[in-house]
Protein backbone atom coordinates (compact mmCIF):
# COMPACT_ATOMS: atom_id res chain seq x y z
CA UNK A 1 0.00 0.00 0.00
CA UNK A 2 1.27 3.41 -0.83
CA UNK A 3 1.02 6.73 0.92
CA UNK A 4 -0.39 5.36 4.11
CA UNK A 5 -0.05 7.88 6.87
CA UNK A 6 -1.61 9.01 10.06
CA UNK A 7 -5.23 10.00 9.96
CA UNK A 8 -6.14 13.22 11.70
CA UNK A 9 -9.74 12.20 12.21
CA UNK A 10 -11.66 9.16 13.36
CA UNK A 11 -13.54 7.19 10.75
CA UNK A 12 -16.71 5.66 12.17
CA UNK A 13 -18.05 2.59 10.42
CA UNK A 14 -21.68 1.52 10.70
CA UNK A 15 -22.38 -1.51 12.84
CA UNK A 16 -22.05 -4.83 11.07
CA UNK A 17 -24.90 -6.82 9.64
CA UNK A 18 -24.58 -10.26 11.22
CA UNK A 19 -24.00 -13.27 9.01
CA UNK A 20 -27.12 -15.13 7.96
CA UNK A 21 -27.29 -18.76 9.07
CA UNK A 22 -28.75 -21.54 6.97
CA UNK A 23 -31.90 -23.13 8.42
CA UNK A 24 -33.03 -25.29 5.52
CA UNK A 25 -31.23 -27.19 4.13
CA UNK A 26 -29.56 -27.76 7.49
CA UNK A 27 -26.22 -29.12 8.61
CA UNK A 28 -28.02 -32.30 9.67
CA UNK A 29 -29.69 -32.66 6.25
CA UNK A 30 -27.90 -30.54 3.62
CA UNK A 31 -30.25 -31.59 0.78
CA UNK A 32 -31.89 -28.82 -1.27
CA UNK A 33 -35.44 -30.21 -1.45
CA UNK A 34 -37.91 -28.60 -3.83
CA UNK A 35 -35.76 -25.53 -4.32
CA UNK A 36 -36.67 -24.22 -0.85
CA UNK A 37 -34.01 -22.17 0.94
CA UNK A 38 -34.50 -20.71 4.42
CA UNK A 39 -32.13 -18.69 6.61
CA UNK A 40 -32.08 -16.85 9.92
CA UNK A 41 -30.77 -13.37 10.64
CA UNK A 42 -29.92 -12.25 14.16
CA UNK A 43 -32.77 -9.95 15.27
CA UNK A 44 -30.30 -7.81 17.22
CA UNK A 45 -28.60 -6.89 13.96
CA UNK A 46 -29.87 -4.24 11.60
CA UNK A 47 -32.09 -5.65 8.89
CA UNK A 48 -30.50 -5.47 5.45
CA UNK A 49 -32.24 -3.69 2.59
CA UNK A 50 -32.12 -6.81 0.46
CA UNK A 51 -30.54 -10.22 0.06
CA UNK A 52 -28.62 -11.34 -3.00
CA UNK A 53 -28.67 -15.13 -3.38
CA UNK A 54 -26.43 -16.92 -5.86
CA UNK A 55 -26.38 -20.59 -6.83
CA UNK A 56 -23.78 -22.36 -8.84
CA UNK A 57 -21.43 -25.26 -9.09
CA UNK A 58 -18.84 -25.47 -6.35
CA UNK A 59 -16.23 -25.93 -9.08
CA UNK A 60 -17.13 -22.68 -10.90
CA UNK A 61 -16.23 -19.15 -9.90
CA UNK A 62 -19.51 -17.48 -10.88
CA UNK A 63 -23.09 -18.34 -9.95
CA UNK A 64 -25.44 -19.74 -12.57
CA UNK A 65 -28.45 -18.03 -11.01
CA UNK A 66 -28.80 -14.90 -8.92
CA UNK A 67 -32.05 -13.96 -7.20
CA UNK A 68 -32.99 -11.11 -4.87
CA UNK A 69 -35.22 -11.00 -1.82
CA UNK A 70 -36.33 -8.06 0.34
CA UNK A 71 -34.53 -7.53 3.65
CA UNK A 72 -37.47 -8.80 5.71
CA UNK A 73 -37.53 -12.16 3.85
CA UNK A 74 -36.14 -15.28 5.50
CA UNK A 75 -36.81 -17.79 2.71
CA UNK A 76 -37.12 -18.16 -1.05
CA UNK A 77 -38.60 -20.79 -3.31
CA UNK A 78 -36.12 -21.38 -6.10
CA UNK A 79 -36.67 -23.43 -9.20
CA UNK A 80 -36.95 -27.10 -8.31
CA UNK A 81 -33.71 -28.75 -9.31
CA UNK A 82 -33.85 -32.22 -10.81
CA UNK A 83 -32.81 -35.05 -8.54
CA UNK A 84 -29.25 -36.23 -8.98
CA UNK A 85 -28.78 -39.54 -10.77
CA UNK A 86 -25.70 -41.13 -12.30
CA UNK A 87 -27.15 -40.33 -15.71
CA UNK A 88 -28.12 -36.76 -14.88
CA UNK A 89 -26.12 -34.70 -12.44
CA UNK A 90 -25.37 -31.06 -11.96
CA UNK A 91 -23.14 -30.58 -14.99
CA UNK A 92 -20.46 -28.06 -14.12
CA UNK A 93 -18.31 -29.29 -16.98
CA UNK A 94 -19.69 -31.55 -19.71
CA UNK A 95 -19.23 -35.14 -18.63
CA UNK A 96 -18.47 -34.33 -14.98
CA UNK A 97 -21.75 -34.56 -13.01
CA UNK A 98 -21.86 -33.14 -9.50
CA UNK A 99 -24.45 -33.90 -6.84
CA UNK A 100 -24.10 -30.57 -5.03
CA UNK A 101 -24.43 -26.81 -5.56
CA UNK A 102 -22.84 -23.87 -3.79
CA UNK A 103 -25.01 -21.08 -2.41
CA UNK A 104 -24.02 -17.64 -1.26
CA UNK A 105 -26.30 -15.28 0.62
CA UNK A 106 -25.36 -11.61 0.91
CA UNK A 107 -27.21 -9.30 3.28
CA UNK A 108 -26.81 -5.78 1.85
CA UNK A 109 -27.61 -2.29 3.13
CA UNK A 110 -27.44 0.91 1.07
CA UNK A 111 -27.61 4.58 2.06
CA UNK A 112 -30.91 5.07 0.21
CA UNK A 113 -32.91 2.11 -0.99
CA UNK A 114 -36.38 1.16 -2.22
CA UNK A 115 -36.79 -2.56 -2.96
CA UNK A 116 -39.75 -1.92 -5.27
CA UNK A 117 -37.72 0.49 -7.38
CA UNK A 118 -34.03 -0.42 -7.44
CA UNK A 119 -31.63 -0.76 -10.32
CA UNK A 120 -28.23 -2.23 -11.11
CA UNK A 121 -26.44 0.56 -9.23
CA UNK A 122 -27.61 -1.12 -6.00
CA UNK A 123 -25.66 -4.22 -7.05
CA UNK A 124 -22.33 -2.40 -7.13
CA UNK A 125 -20.42 -3.04 -3.94
CA UNK A 126 -19.25 0.59 -4.04
CA UNK A 127 -22.89 1.55 -3.36
CA UNK A 128 -23.18 -0.62 -0.26
CA UNK A 129 -23.14 0.90 3.20
CA UNK A 130 -22.71 -2.50 4.87
CA UNK A 131 -22.86 -6.14 3.85
CA UNK A 132 -22.26 -9.64 5.12
CA UNK A 133 -21.95 -12.83 3.12
CA UNK A 134 -22.28 -16.51 3.98
CA UNK A 135 -21.48 -19.49 1.76
CA UNK A 136 -22.72 -23.09 1.88
CA UNK A 137 -22.55 -26.27 -0.14
CA UNK A 138 -25.79 -28.24 -0.35
CA UNK A 139 -26.73 -31.47 -2.08
CA UNK A 140 -29.34 -32.19 -4.71
CA UNK A 141 -31.87 -34.92 -3.92
CA UNK A 142 -30.58 -38.35 -4.96
CA UNK A 143 -32.68 -40.82 -6.90
CA UNK A 144 -31.52 -44.43 -7.17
Amino acid sequence: MRRIGRYDRVVTFPSFITLPTLVRPSEADPTLEGGYLEWAQDDRSRAPDFYQIGLGSASEAFPRWTVFAPGYARSVNLAEFPAYTDALGWLSVPGEPEAYVSIYLRAIELEVFDYDDFNRVALRSSSWRAASAAYWTVFLPVEP
